[in-house]
């Protein structure tokens, strides 16, 4: 690992240090600088936008995932999910409507009450 000063090698050197003492000096340099590399890809391969919402609704649990960055699948990865995963079934246009209905009733009210059309 190269010991430049530079803020990568201390970021390496803080994720290293994480590392449990006997094990940490078990490492050979190429060791350390694989892992650190493995760990570098790991975090940079991860959406920027990643929101993963859990909710104990009267029927039953349901979660909610969002994520949004630049696409990295490849054309036949994204072909191949289109097939398993595809966006136009029933319980995904119900979704939609649910959440539309539900995001501008709130913002109905909202403009009625700020616009003192309802009183508090």
């Amino acid at each position: 690992m190269p010991e430049g000063g530079s803020s990568e090698s201390a970021a390496s050197r803080r994720f290293l240090d994480r590392l449990p003492a006997h094990v940490a000096e078990s490492l050979t340099t190429e060791q350390r600088i694989a892992i650190v590399e493995a760990a570098r890809e790991y975090w940079l391969g991860r959406p920027p936008v990643n929101i993963r919402i859990s909710a104990r609704l009267p029927f039953g649990r349901y979660f909610l995932t969002i994520l949004a960055g630049p696409e990295r699948r490849s054309l036949e990865r994204l072909r191949v999910e289109r097939r398993r995963h595809p966006w136009r079934t029933r319980p995904n246009f119900l979704f939609i409507v649910v959440a539309a209905l539900l995001f501008y009733g709130a913002a109905v009210l909202a403009l009625l009450f700020f616009t003192s059309a309802i009183a508090p």
